[in-house]
Order: C-alpha cells, then structure tokens, then sequence
C-alpha cells in the first residue's frame, strides 16, 4: 500500500472534495434531462450513485488526513522538550530536541507566509484561502496568532516551530546550544565565579570552609530582521508549491545572519556578542602558521585550555570553515601519515564532533589568508529566546538588492516579507571557548 505524507493527504482530500462537488452537480443536470420519465429516473439514479461514491472517498480522505495530523501532532509533542515550569527553564543539551521531521513545520510556515502574502497580509483572509485548499494545520496555528501591525506575531509555544526549522539550519543550534526563554524580552542568570574548595583536617580542627563565588550574565533581546522580497507572479502558484520556496528563502536568510551573530558578533549595531567575544584572552591562539607541528600543537593547546578549566565537555565541538575541516583532513605528519584520520572516519577532531560554517570568514589577516576554529562546550552556550516573531506583509515598501540599490517593491511588482525574532546568546562560562586564528589553514 502506498504511504501518502500529510501534504499529499491534503490534496487528495481537495481533489475529492473537487469530485464530491461535481457529483452533486451531476445530479442537477441529470435531473434537467430531457427525455422520457425512464431515461431521467435512470440518469438520476447512476447520478446519485457517482455521488454516493464520492461521497464515501471524500469521507475517507478525511479521515486519513485527521488521523496524520494527529501522528504528527503526538510526534511533535513527543519533541518537546516540557513545557516551562516556573522561573528560569533551560532546555537543549548535548543532543537537541528537534522533530522528527523540522522541514513538515518550515513548510507549513511557508503557507502561512505564501497565504498572507496572497491576501495583501489580511490574516482572516488567508485563514480562509488555506482552509478552502484544504490546509487545515497552517490554518489553525495562523488562527492562534496574534495581528501585529502590517501583519502577525507567533507567540509561545507557536514560535517553537520557527525555532526548530531554525535550528534544522543554524550551525550554533545544531551543535547542542540550549535555549532559554526570556518571556519579558530579558535574562538573567547565575555564573559560577570560582569553583569550591576543600580540604582536609584532624577531628578537632577548624574546617576549610569551601568558598564560591557567582557572578551573574544578563541577556537582553537583540532584534534580527530579515526582507525577502518575492515575485507577484510566483505568489499566484498553489500555496504547497510555493511553500519550500518562501520558507526556504526566510529561513536561510534567518540562519546564516543568526550564526554569524552567534559566532563572531561583537555587540554593535544591536547585535549579540558571540563566541569570538565571550572568549578569555588566554584562549585566543593568533597567526598560527599552517605546518603540521603548529597545527597540532595549536589544537591540543585549545582543547586543554577549555578541558583544564574543569569543563564538563557534555557537547564539545569544533566549527570551521569546510576548507578547514578538509586542509585538515589532508594534513600528513613527517612520515606521511594523516595527522586526522578520525575527521574522514567520523566527522570528528580529537573525539569532538566537527560543524562547518561559510560564516567563518577565510580572508582575515593582515595577509587576508587568516581563518578563525572554534572550540568548546555548546552546551554551556545559552541562547535567550523571547519567543516572538513577527512576520510583515507589505507590496509597497522599499528594499535594497543584491548590488545595495534602493527598489521599490510596487514598481517591480514583488511583495516584500520581513520576519524579525527576539533572542541573545551567552555562555555559561567563558572558559569553555577556546579561539584559533590558524593563517593559511585552507585548501
């Protein structure tokens, strides 16, 4: 038996909708034939039949789509990671919940973006257009919205879809980073300052008292904005084709300006600080030269600095650049051997998992043949979401092109989408981030 996805459910449920509707047609023009009462009474009656069995599929196709869209449901549930409980909840951890399948919530985020486009931004309008397609799910969660000016706001629980289509892309979320929510748009949260001592004692003597200090790290929502502008003409194709499309382009646009925040922002411009900020001098490696010795010894250096300050490693990874990762693939010692057999083998450097980012820029330097590799423990990496995003329609506002150019939007007969999210980023600990600046690491 053939196995439909959710989406290929929805539109056979269309389709014998469409049948149903021109069954019942059928029987009003049969009634109308002209003829003796016999011939009329025969045209009704196998009229009446081709409705009953349209009737009977249309019924079936929508009891398979209900009985998916509760899998999908009791999956995406199965996800979660529990719902927050009071205070201060982090979730995530060295293995991120993520659903079973992130590209079923990105897409039905494109029909949501494709339908309100569709309608001039009009939220009732494009609740209509995807019920009268069928798209029940996109539907309901566009119902549960809040209207924000010139279009809606996903609040709660109903961003967790956006989060994890994002996290299906973004290269920090993907390595294990936790999130937090900071539902009045800031958090704060304790750090360990030094660790506790102790020590030992005859019976009678005064007892080493073990000392901790805390500091504490603030986050504070930064806003990243993201324009997509689209063409009219594209947005006349069905919502399920064009969906992929528009999510695609949203959620790329979202992940890649997101990463390179997360990684080497550096707090201006309102954007976060990011790796490359929260590390400790001590844990910046500068100019390392691209032999086999000072490469090696350059990530042993780092993988001691962040280990020697008592880092618990629940999810140490490496994030370079791909010709990094293959310049040391291909790095032989004196005798000819690879240095890193284990990064063909496994996709890992020295046991810890390897991610690759284009946000790693190669050109750094004064020679501009400088790249940056990142270290450490992502789950001591905190990314504070305010759980908001809105999304804006608009056929008349203005954006800039590829080239930096003004355009106009109602001139180039395109709709303009702009998605803004709400979130930070902060480590735990700044010990468990160690930076190197490797010159000529690349193929």
């Amino acid at each position: 038996m053939k196995k439909f996805d959710l989406a290929d459910l929805r539109r056979r449920r269309k389709a014998k909708a469409d049948a149903l509707q021109e069954a019942a047609a059928a029987i009003g023009e049969a009634e109308e034939t002209e003829g003796d009462a016999a011939t009329v009474a025969a045209a009704v009656e196998a009229a009446e039949a081709a409705f009953a069995l349209a009737e009977s599929e249309h019924a079936s196709a929508v009891k398979a789509v209900k009985r998916a869209e509760k899998v999908e449901a009791a999956q995406m549930a199965a996800a979660e990671s529990g719902d927050d409980a009071g205070g201060v909840v982090i979730t995530g951890g060295n293995v991120p919940a993520v659903a079973a399948d992130p590209k079923a919530g990105e897409q039905m985020i494109g029909m949501i973006v494709h339908a309100m486009g569709n309608t001039g931004g009009s939220r009732a309008a494009a609740i209509g257009s995807l019920q009268s397609q069928g798209l029940d799910q996109p539907a309901a969660v566009l119902q549960q919205s809040v209207d924000s000016a010139g279009g809606i706001l996903f609040k709660g629980n109903q961003s967790d879809t956006i989060i994890k289509a994002l996290r299906a892309r973004a290269v920090v979320r993907q390595s294990g980073a936790r999130t937090a929510p900071m539902p009045a748009g800031e958090l704060r949260h304790s750090k360990q300052g030094s660790r506790a001592t102790a020590g030992y004692g005859t019976e009678i003597a005064t007892t080493h008292l073990g000392d901790m200090s805390f500091g504490s790290i603030d986050q504070s929502f930064k806003k990243l904005s993201s324009r997509i502008p689209v063409s009219n003409s594209l947005l006349q194709r069905p919502a399920v084709d064009m969906a992929s499309f528009v999510s695609g382009e949203l959620f790329d646009a979202m992940a890649l300006r997101e990463d390179l925040a997360f990684i080497r922002g550096d707090g201006s411009d309102g954007s976060p600080v990011g790796l490359k900020g929260w590390a400790l001098a001590g844990h910046v490696q500068s100019s390392v030269a691209a032999t086999a010795t000072a490469v090696d010894l350059a990530i042993r250096k780092a993988t001691a600095r962040v280990v020697d300050a008592n880092v618990a490693m629940m999810a140490g990874v490496w994030l370079m650049r791909g010709a990094t990762k293959e310049f040391l693939a291909g790095l032989r010692d004196a005798n000819g051997n690879l240095l890193y057999p284990s990064i063909d083998a496994a996709g890992t450097l020295r046991g810890y998992k390897i991610m690759t980012t284009s946000q790693i820029p190669n050109n750094l330097g004064a020679g501009g043949d400088e790249t940056e590799i990142y270290f450490g423990d992502a789950n001591e990496m905190v990314i504070g979401e305010a759980r908001n995003y809105s999304l804006a329609i608009s056929d008349a506002a203005a954006f800039r092109d590829e080239n930096g150019d003004l355009q106009s939007a109602f001139d180039k007969d395109m709709t303009v989408f702009r998605a803004v999210a709400e979130h930070d980023f902060a480590p735990m600990h700044s010990e468990a981030i160690a930076v190197i600046n490797g010159k000529g690491w690349a193929l």
